[in-house]
């Protein structure tokens, strides 16, 4: 475990004890992979933000962890997301500066803290990432800037990302500098409903959890492709069941991403779904986390 990774435990147990336990058990799931990549991106953004970073991490981790929690809480409740256009998720979520460096703290601890990430980091490391080569990466909706740094890391690519959010286009290029790699990242502000295909065709792309946070996410993959070279692949994830304030698209079968995806122009190389090891007490809903690996036609 490196040193980091050990201070990060050590302040999460002091601060919120309750939620040791669930990250532990979590890099039970891969230890190799969680001490190597969860120590090297603590070592970016503490070169980035410096050694208080780390409290900022476990703070939005909890507080990320106790808002999805809620979320689903309702979820079960109502039987329906909390919103439902993605006007009203820009206007609450995306455009709150201070809710949205918590909710990307806690996003980016939760790839190596809960024990259904880490098996899908594991997937995209192992399946998708060592796959690549060179060439131009577009990052749909990159958040902290994680995902699609460590893919170009391993890489001789250069990255593009494309996000509507203020707090994501401030975190993710320092992300980029604390790893030594702005020099090949550009990030710009986009909204990934309206896709502009004027930057030419890219040779791989990452689209993290943001179907779900879309009115149309078929639209949105259909209106995306042709940003792609025809063989490129791309790694796209979703969420199934799964509520948070801002999910709008409510995916309830593992069939229904597969099927948007081919009707966009896709071809299904690789599939994971993964879920959590602890669910709510006589839970309606299952919360799942489904990527594919795809190949445009």
């Amino acid at each position: 475990m490196g040193q980091l990774q050990d201070q990060f435990y050590s302040i999460l147990k002091s601060r919120h004890p309750s939620m040791l336990r669930g990250v532990e058990e979590a890099r039970l799931i891969a230890p190799e992979l969680v001490d190597c990549h969860f120590e090297e991106c603590l070592v970016w953004l503490v070169a980035a933000f410096g050694e208080g970073v780390l409290t900022k991490i476990a703070d939005g981790y909890a507080f990320f962890t106790l808002e999805v929690n809620r979320a689903q809480q309702a979820y079960e409740i109502a039987g329906k997301y909390q919103v439902s256009s993605f006007a009203e998720a820009n206007q609450l979520v995306y455009q709150q500066s201070d809710y949205m460096k918590n909710y990307y703290w806690g996003v980016f601890a939760i790839l190596f803290c809960w024990s259904h990430y880490v098996e899908l980091m594991q997937f995209y490391l192992e399946r998708f990432v060592k796959n690549l080569s060179s060439g131009r990466l577009i990052e749909i909706a990159p958040g902290h800037g994680a995902w699609g740094i460590l893919a170009i890391i391993k890489n001789q690519m250069t990255l593009e990302g494309w996000d509507i959010s203020p707090a994501s286009l401030e975190m993710a290029p320092m992300m980029a500098v604390g790893a030594n790699v702005d020099s090949r990242c550009i990030y710009r502000t986009a909204d990934a409903t309206q896709v502009d295909h004027g930057y030419g065709q890219f040779d791989a792309a990452v689209c993290c959890f943001m179907l779900e946070h879309l009115e149309k996410p078929g639209e949105f993959l259909a209106n995306f492709a042709p940003s792609l070279k025809s063989g490129a692949t791309a790694f796209v994830s979703l969420a199934l069941t799964a509520a948070q304030t801002d999910h709008i698209y409510e995916f309830k079968h593992e069939s229904e991403g597969i099927v948007l995806a081919e009707q966009a122009g896709f071809e299904l190389l690789e599939c994971r779904i993964t879920r959590p090891k602890r669910l709510m007490p006589n839970a309606r809903f299952v919360p799942r986390v489904q990527a594919m690996i795809l190949k445009k036609k």
